[in-house]
């Protein structure tokens, strides 16, 4: 993932009461302007009622009904539902989202590093250190690897 995504700060300089404020009202905007995002976090939600009730809270407002009815969306529908709205939902992930593959496959890569001890237990397998020769059949059939052989079988 991006580090300038992980680290940027929108709001830098704000009064922590103003950047929870704005935070919400984007959140209730989304959902008030997107059927798909009212339909999930509208009316009748959870989300939907602690974030009406925390911005009334936050700007002091007393008529907690006329702020919820400030942010209801006009027309919730269920994306699923809804061939365009899924159409549109998806656009909107993509536009949100496009993967870095380069990124990805570095991702990829960090999460299994071999260790040292690892690798040397594969040379071994692959390689006779007594002879130099590459074989994936123990023995090789060299003299050393045959009389090492010999000697461990008679352990």
């Amino acid at each position: 993932m991006s580090d300038h995504l992980m680290t940027s700060r929108q709001m830098q300089g704000l009064a922590p009461l103003h950047q929870a404020t704005q935070a919400i009202q984007h959140i209730l905007e989304q959902a008030r302007r997107r059927p798909h995002w009212g339909y999930y976090l509208g009316l009748g939600t959870e989300s939907w009622g602690l974030l009406t009730e925390a911005l009334a809270t936050l700007t002091d407002t007393a008529d907690l009904a006329a702020l919820r009815e400030r942010w209801l969306c006009p027309n919730p529908q269920n994306p699923a539902e809804d061939e365009d709205l899924m159409r549109e939902a998806r656009e909107d992930a993509k536009s949100e989202w496009e993967p870095n593959y380069y990124e990805l496959i570095e991702a990829i890569r960090e999460l299994y590093t071999p260790t040292r001890l690892e690798l040397l237990e594969a040379l071994r397998d692959m390689f006779c250190f007594d002879c130099g020769g590459v074989s994936i059949f123990k023995p090789c059939g060299c003299r050393p690897c045959g009389a090492r052989v010999e000697s461990e079988a008679a352990k």
